[in-house]
């Protein structure tokens, strides 16, 4: 009886584990593909430089990568929240451009910030069990 119980609690354990490890955040596929270019990320924001065509090229690049990693989503929780980022990402680069041709830098604060609020409200979830 006591070896039965001892079998059933571990398949129940284990489904529960299963389920969990196949259906957590952290797996999907998105979340895995964004960890590049979040990273890049990161290290612009370290030291971000001077050349403003520099950081727009980069942060195109950044965009394309965040956008095929939104698009290997296994979750629309996951595709929506980096899809987001993407955009911001995106704003982001454009505005460097902008700012390079008129000399206004003003709005790359508002875009940094939401930048961050976004990268950090995906990156909570995609390291969520």
């Amino acid at each position: 009886t006591l070896a039965l119980s001892g079998v059933a609690l571990s398949l129940v354990f284990g489904g529960v584990e299963i389920y969990v490890g196949t259906t957590a955040p952290l797996f999907d596929s998105g979340c895995l593909g964004a960890n590049s270019p979040a990273s890049r990320l990161r290290a612009i924001q370290a030291a971000p430089g001077g050349d403003l065509t520099l950081l727009a090229n980069e942060m195109a690049s950044i965009h394309s990568d965040l956008d095929s990693a939104a698009d290997e989503a296994d979750s629309t929780a996951v595709r929506v929240r980096i899809q987001s980022v993407a955009n911001d990402v995106n704003a982001l680069g454009n505005d460097f451009l902008l700012a390079q041709r008129s000399g206004d830098t003003t709005p790359l604060f508002s875009d940094e910030m939401k930048l961050e609020t976004d990268g950090n409200a995906a990156d909570s979830y995609c390291h969520s069990l």
